[in-house]
């Protein structure tokens, strides 16, 4: 099956491949079914028109979304002011590569921030390698139930809270201090401030 075929030879532990085949259904699915990623773009760039968020956190197939979808609109020459953040990307995994055309472009993004776990599972090993100025790839390595493909293990990593976060904040200008952001994740690391006013920022998740 090509998701058998697609996954590393090192995670092809007794037990793994039933899982990763669970798990990888959807990322599947969407490298073989041109109608389903034209859908998928469609409501995506609604999504963004409508809510016009200061930041998008994509995670595992949302990475696979988010890329196919920013990479048209930068190659047709648009441009969004928001950052993106990527979690469990397949993105850099040769068999998604070359649905893009063996070649993973920078996007046209205010700043791309990628968390890398080289031991997740879910065809999220590889890196994704770009240069470029607006984008930066933070190690976040874990391990976690098996296939080490777990959201929240990416957002608290160390790595993240140190790097990743306070890129995020400045870049998208928001006025939502760093301390709130990391206690949401479960994070206290750094000091508590005081927001003086509601924030008019916005994710897309």
């Amino acid at each position: 099956s090509w998701v058998s075929t697609a996954v590393d030879e090192k995670f092809r532990s007794k037990g793994i491949l039933d899982t990763i085949n669970w798990y990888a259904g959807m990322p599947a699915q969407f490298a073989t079914d041109d109608v389903l990623r034209k859908k998928l773009s469609d409501r995506i760039e609604k999504k963004i028109s409508d809510y016009q968020p200061n930041i998008i956190y994509a995670h595992s197939l949302g990475t696979l979304i988010s890329y196919d979808f920013l990479r048209q609109k930068s190659v047709e020459g648009k441009s969004f002011n928001f950052v993106l953040i990527t979690s469990g990307s397949q993105v850099g995994h040769p068999a998604m590569r070359q649905l893009f055309g063996g070649v993973i472009l920078p996007l046209k993004v205010k700043y791309w921030v990628n968390l890398h776990n080289e031991n997740d599972k879910v065809f999220a090993s590889r890196s994704v390698a770009i240069n470029s100025d607006n984008f930066i790839q933070v190690e976040t390595p874990f391990e976690f139930e098996k296939i080490n493909h777990e959201v929240l293990k990416y957002m608290s990593h160390s790595n993240a809270v140190a790097q990743a976060w306070p890129i995020v904040v400045t870049q998208s200008n928001s006025q939502v201090s760093r301390s709130l952001t990391l206690h949401q994740l479960g994070i206290r690391t750094l000091e508590k401030q005081k927001i003086g006013r509601k924030s008019n920022r916005k994710a897309l998740l």
